[in-house]
């Protein structure tokens, strides 16, 4: 509760400019094992909730039910800087947990080799020369047909 009253405590900062709040609230959990980020709305209409790096928006107490199942950390930021640390932290178009790339910015979402790793941040953009092969022969060598040797008797 301390953490929300610091992000709705309004205060004139002369550095950003005007009327502020003290922080911005953000929260981050792996939810079914994928990185999440939320980011709590202060002021008009949509006040009180979280919106989510997936896009959508979930309520502070339905957030907090999530931390009987998991880890959540919930961090008071400087207030400018909570949309890219809570839900975008590459500042690209795309929110972290659609984001196929979430640390590089890459509007496109391009992925060559469709490994689902963006092909800003991959480090082999493009399908492999015969990595289909060596993954067969790989599958072949696991089930015990590494060779075609004859065994004599």
């Amino acid at each position: 509760d301390l953490l929300i009253q610091r992000a709705d405590a309004p205060f004139t900062s002369e550095i950003l400019g005007g009327l502020t709040t003290e922080c911005q609230l953000i929260a981050k959990a792996q939810v079914g094992g994928e990185p999440m980020g939320w980011l709590y709305v202060t002021g008009g209409v949509s006040s009180g909730v979280f919106l989510t790096s997936d896009g959508g928006v979930i309520t502070d107490a339905d957030l907090r039910a999530l931390a009987s199942s998991t880890d959540v950390t919930f961090s008071c930021v400087p207030p400018g800087s909570g949309q890219r640390m809570g839900r975008n932290r590459d500042r690209d178009t795309v929110l972290d947990s659609l984001d196929n790339c979430p640390g590089v910015p890459n509007d496109d979402q391009s992925d060559g080799d469709g490994d689902l790793l963006g092909d800003a941040c991959d480090p082999t953009p493009l399908p492999e020369p015969g990595a289909s092969l060596l993954l067969f022969c790989g599958a072949l060598a696991l089930l015990g047909c590494s060779s075609l040797r004859r065994r004599t008797v």
